[in-house]
C-alpha cells in the first residue's frame, strides 16, 4: 500500500503511512510533516497546526526580507528615445538597472525602456 498524503494550504504535504521505510520518500518529496499509522486526531491536528504555523512564518519572512520595500512617487519623468522623448509616470517604474552608460527601466506593465 502506497503512503497517503494530505495537502495543507498551497503546496505543503503531510505524509501518512503505516510503513516507516517511506520516510526517505517523504523527505525526498520535501514533506512538511510525517505521520505513522495509526494516527490519532490529536496528532493530525498537531501536524496541520505545525505546518500552518511554519507557512505563516515563511510568508512573514518573505514579506519582511524578500519583497522589496517600495515607496510610491507621484510625478512624471521624460525618457529620451531615438526618435524623441517619452513621458512616463514615475509610479510605473518598478526598478532601474545600470547598463554601462545607460539605465534600463523596468515598468509595471513588463515593458523595458
Amino acid at each position: 500500500m502506497k503512503p497517503r498524503s494530505i495537502i495543507v494550504e498551497d503546496e505543503e504535504t503531510i505524509f501518512v503511512t503505516a510503513y516507516n521505510h517511506y520516510a526517505m520518500d517523504a523527505l525526498n518529496a520535501h514533506a512538511s510533516y510525517y505521520l505513522m499509522k495509526p494516527i490519532s486526531i490529536d496528532e493530525l491536528i498537531k501536524a496541520v497546526d505545525y505546518v500552518t504555523e511554519m507557512k505563516m512564518k515563511e510568508d512573514a519572512l518573505q514579506d519582511q526580507v524578500l519583497v522589496p520595500k517600495t515607496n510610491t512617487v507621484n510625478g512624471k519623468t521624460t525618457i529620451q528615445q531615438l526618435d524623441g522623448f517619452e513621458i512616463i509616470n514615475t509610479s510605473d517604474i518598478l526598478y532601474c538597472k545600470a547598463d554601462d552608460n545607460y539605465t534600463e527601466l523596468y515598468l509595471n506593465n513588463s515593458k523595458r525602456k
